[in-house]
């Protein structure tokens, strides 16, 4: 389960890939429900000064 501040809290399951995307300072509550709960953070810009590499075929 999880949750923002003041908002309703909702359920994942195993192996959910959820993607969070804010442009001010908020707070996410995570809260197991019976399962061991693992969870890798990434944090990835959205300005680069460098360019992409291109998608290979």
């Amino acid at each position: 389960m999880y949750a923002s501040i003041g908002q309703k809290a909702d359920l994942f399951s195993h192996k959910d890939f959820l993607i969070f995307q804010t442009e001010d300072e908020d707070e996410i509550t995570f809260q197991a429900g019976g399962e061991k709960l693992r969870i890798a953070l990434i944090e990835l810009p959205t300005n680069i000064d460098y360019p992409l590499y291109q998608k290979r075929k």
